[in-house]
């Protein structure tokens, strides 16, 4: 009788067996979700634009980020940068060329002038760019350091571009005081006060 009873039962389970096997097949064949298709339209729709209207495009929607996160405290200039101020530093934003399909929106701080460029200063900028998660520290032509931090324009968003220019004030305006301390120099606020900047 238990032979008999185990034979029924395997025989119950082949078809059960064929349908779970169907069902992994649609799965698998399954097509992408729409989410894809959105963002390569999205893609498609930028790169009908001339560069001269990405980067309009994109000045625009940065002007209108910087309108909700700082009301009326930011500044635009004719140049097309704006300006902002946290604490004891200055942010600007600038939209560059970067190919025919897109622009980099990059924030950058001056973070302190006219320090002392030595072995430890410069092994401790590289130290925290190893550990810091948004942006990087850097060095301009004249010795300033500054910090900066970029993302692609075409298909900015509202909390990439948050995240990025909160990055870079909290950053710059951390480090500033530590690195004068260190190196001696003047934080952004200050060589502002002075019209050295």
């Amino acid at each position: 009788m238990a032979k008999k009873t185990k034979r029924k039962a395997v025989k119950k389970a082949k078809p059960v067996k064929k349908a779970i096997k169907k069902a992994a097949k649609k799965i698998v064949a399954k097509k992408p979700k729409p989410v894809k298709k959105a963002k390569k339209a999205a893609v498609s729709r930028a790169s009908k634009l001339s560069p001269e209207q990405l980067m309009m495009k994109v000045q625009n929607k940065v002007e209108g980020f910087l309108k909700k996160m700082y009301k009326s405290t930011f500044e635009k200039h004719e140049d097309g940068r704006f300006l902002v101020f946290e604490g004891t530093t200055a942010i600007q934003t600038v939209i560059r060329p970067w190919h025919e399909n897109d622009v980099v929106v990059e924030s950058f701080s001056y973070v302190v002038q006219n320090a002392n460029i030595d072995d430890n200063l410069m092994k401790f900028l590289l130290r925290e760019n190893a550990v810091i998660h948004f942006g990087a520290f850097g060095l301009t032509f004249d010795g300033t350091i500054i910090f900066s931090h970029s993302l692609a324009g075409a298909n900015l968003d509202e909390n990439e571009f948050t995240a990025s220019i909160k990055s870079v004030a909290r950053i710059a305006d951390y480090y500033d005081e530590r690195i004068v301390q260190m190196a001696g120099g003047m934080t952004a606020r200050e060589a502002m006060k002075q019209g050295i900047m």
